[in-house]
């Protein structure tokens, strides 16, 4: 069932705010790959999107993200 998850979440993700006009990075650790949203003009002051448990940043995609990317380079960390 995992892979099934992962196809809705990607397709989540793409089809939103996040696939449009976010870069998409990938960072690797000794702990996993954690996936990374930067939106916005990074010269605009930063704001860091952090979800709590059992959770993920695509909850901001619809309500807080587009309105913030407009003043802040938002990242949004997965």
């Amino acid at each position: 069932h995992w892979e099934e998850f992962l196809k809705i979440y990607d397709d989540s993700v793409n089809n939103s705010i996040y696939g449009k006009e976010c870069k998409i990075k990938e960072i690797k650790s000794i702990f996993g790959t954690t996936r990374v949203y930067l939106c916005g003009n990074s010269n605009n002051k930063p704001l860091i999107f952090l979800h709590g448990a059992s959770s993920s940043s695509l909850i901001y995609r619809k309500w807080i993200l587009p309105r913030m990317i407009n003043t802040h380079y938002v990242i949004a960390i997965d």
